[in-house]
């Protein structure tokens, strides 16, 4: 499996790259020096690994994180960085394993077993939601949520509320941040965003348009949306 290093510090990639060496099954396919060159790198080089240091010049290692899910299929993630305060955030993107400096043999095996094993998990799946999830707080915990479940999400205050067949949990991400990683929530008014898989109509109101979900649900559309979001659902419906 093909391995990208991005690192701003010469001697964390040589040594990264000198552990990866005694692991059968993995090659280092590039390094980057920055997160910018890591992104570049990742269209190009197409691995099944990133290992990321966090902080790095031009796109940090949380803010590629979540770019990366952009790609298709996107590569597995393994956090290295020699700052213990950043674990919470890391939590927060879909990264499988974060390593604290100076990396050992033993800890990065350990990852990267973590890594073949989700690989084989996923196998079957051919679906990008399949994979898909948001990182939601629920009684004080982090838990993953599959997008599948997702009807609609609300900003609320500084949180986004998310409505899903479950309940409602708070994601900490904005709705610009979800919007940008899930091309299936689609925005319908500026504090909502809908999951195109559960609309079931737009209507004109006496007071403007709404858009009607499963479960009986109606929510508002903005009239600047209005056209965007026909579009949108006019391409929905005949992909599906």
């Amino acid at each position: 499996m093909k391995v990208l290093i991005a690192d701003d510090e010469p001697l964390a990639r040589q040594r990264l790259r000198r552990l990866l060496e005694e692991c059968a099954g993995w090659t280092v396919c590039a390094e980057a020096v920055d997160g910018d060159q890591a992104w570049a790198l990742c269209q190009s080089e197409q691995p099944d690994l990133l290992i990321l240091d966090i902080r790095m010049p031009g796109l940090d290692g949380l803010q590629l994180a979540h770019k990366v899910e952009q790609l298709s299929p996107p590569p597995a993630i393994i956090f290295s960085t020699a700052y213990a305060e950043h674990a919470l955030h890391a939590f927060q993107t879909p990264a499988t394993a974060y390593l604290l400096k100076p990396v050992n043999r033993a800890k990065l095996q350990a990852a990267l077993a973590k890594v073949q094993a989700l690989n084989r998990a996923q196998a079957p799946a051919n679906e990008a939601d399949t994979a898909a999830h948001l990182l939601v707080r629920r009684s004080g915990q982090l838990r993953r949520l599959p997008l599948s479940s997702v009807m609609y999400v609300q900003a609320e205050q500084k949180l986004s509320s998310v409505h899903h067949q479950d309940g409602v949990d708070l994601v900490e991400d904005s709705l610009a941040q979800l919007e940008a990683r899930f091309p299936d929530l689609l925005r319908v008014h500026r504090n909502t965003l809908v999951h195109l898989p559960f609309v079931m109509a737009l209507n004109r109101q006496p007071d403007g348009y709404s858009v009607d979900l499963r479960g009986g649900i109606r929510l508002p559309v903005s009239r600047r949306l209005v056209t965007s979001v026909r579009e949108a659902l006019a391409q929905h419906s005949g992909m599906g």
